[in-house]
């Protein structure tokens, strides 16, 4: 998650928490390497005033059983977990934090500040970019050890918007900046792509070339364009993709005027994306739609959720399921819900879900799949 999207998605929270909603979410979801768990921040049960802070990392099952705390990991976000399994790695005060599973032994990078990581496909390595005393670095950081296995100084990055991913079978990881594409390795850094207009992307499992997501909000232009660049040809190409409408009927006339979420499966085949849209009212009511697309037969699914806000989602290592965490406006009720999807967007099983009177629960038919 690039950096300009967290704070964009803290705003939103703080937005919330100003007109007296009482929960929040600030977070991202993770799948275990195996597909069996996830990781997510949550909001622990405790009394008096809930504020965008109060949140602290967890991890369950997929089914919704087994949910617990992880220690030592109050108001962390963006969590991801390692190929091990063993190892959860997520950000909090401006530093990466990485934390053993078994026992809750928490490890700071000590960097003045960072510009995202990622793990290594295949190796508990963490993969980051950081600025330290006005310099910038790549950096390969061996979790289990810990210890930094290579640093070299690079121009990219400087702080703010990045986002970055490793490259599978490789030590390689790509990262967008100021609008370009760069590629790291142990030897140094070399310039991709210049022009950008994105920073959503996703690398294909072989390698072999990379996907990104642009968002247009002009009218006279499709909402989304996907284009793929090759790492053999060195060139950038438009790849078909389903057209999403503008206007919408939601209890009245509605037009898109924001892209939320977007995120490709493993596979690229498919992907997920919120769309916010202006229902031309006096008093600016927004609604927000979550569609599922696939990029092989054109096709853009609506994923009906009642009274849906902007949220986040993860597709499992396999591809054949996703978890989906949305708030939602019910009346004069406020309920974050975490709920389990089929890869073709059947089911949508709730398996976990805070309510604004704060209660903590596990819906009843989670154990239904």
């Amino acid at each position: 998650m690039s950096a300009k999207a967290i704070w964009r998605f803290l705003a939103w929270c703080i937005a919330i928490w100003m007109v007296s909603v009482q929960l929040t979410g600030c977070f991202d979801i993770d799948y275990s390497p195996d597909g069996k768990r996830i990781v997510f921040p949550w909001i622990p049960d405790t009394s008096g005033p809930i504020r965008p802070v109060d949140t602290q990392l967890a991890i369950m099952n997929v089914d919704g059983t087994g949910f617990r705390y992880l220690p030592n990991s109050s108001d962390g976000y963006a969590p991801a977990w390692s190929p091990s399994g063993k190892l959860i790695a997520f950000e909090r005060d401006s530093k990466v934090q990485i934390q053993r599973i078994d026992s809750g032994d928490t490890v700071t990078l000590e960097f003045e500040g960072h510009n995202g990581f990622t793990w290594h496909p295949q190796r508990d390595i963490l993969q980051t970019l950081v600025y330290d005393k006005e310099q910038s670095y790549a950096v390969w950081y061996d979790a289990s050890r810990h210890q930094v296995l290579n640093k070299i100084e690079v121009s990219s990055p400087t702080g703010g918007d990045m986002h970055i991913q490793s490259i599978p079978n490789s030590d390689a990881f790509i990262g967008t900046f100021d609008n370009a594409l760069w590629l790291y390795t142990p030897e140094g850094e070399t310039l991709l792509l210049k022009d950008l207009t994105t920073t959503e992307f996703q690398v294909s499992a072989d390698g072999r070339f990379i996907r990104f997501a642009e968002t247009q909000l002009d009218p006279s232009k499709q909402l989304i364009k996907i284009h793929e660049y090759s790492f053999s040809d060195k060139k950038l190409r438009e790849v078909p993709f389903p057209s999403l409408v503008r206007d919408v009927n939601v209890g009245g006339p509605a037009v898109a005027d924001e892209i939320g979420m977007f995120t490709f499966s493993p596979d690229l085949s498919k992907a997920l994306i919120s769309v916010g849209y202006d229902t031309r009212t006096k008093d600016g009511d927004k609604v927000s739609r979550t569609f599922l697309l696939d990029l092989t037969t054109g096709s853009a699914t609506p994923l009906w959720l009642k009274g849906e806000q902007f949220g986040t989602a993860d597709w499992s290592p396999a591809g054949d399921s996703f978890i989906l965490w949305t708030p939602l406006n019910q009346g004069n009720r406020e309920v974050l819900t975490i709920r389990w999807f089929s890869s073709n967007g059947d089911y949508g099983i709730p398996i976990l879900s805070y309510q604004s009177e704060r209660h903590l629960q596990k819906d009843d038919n989670s154990s239904s799949r």
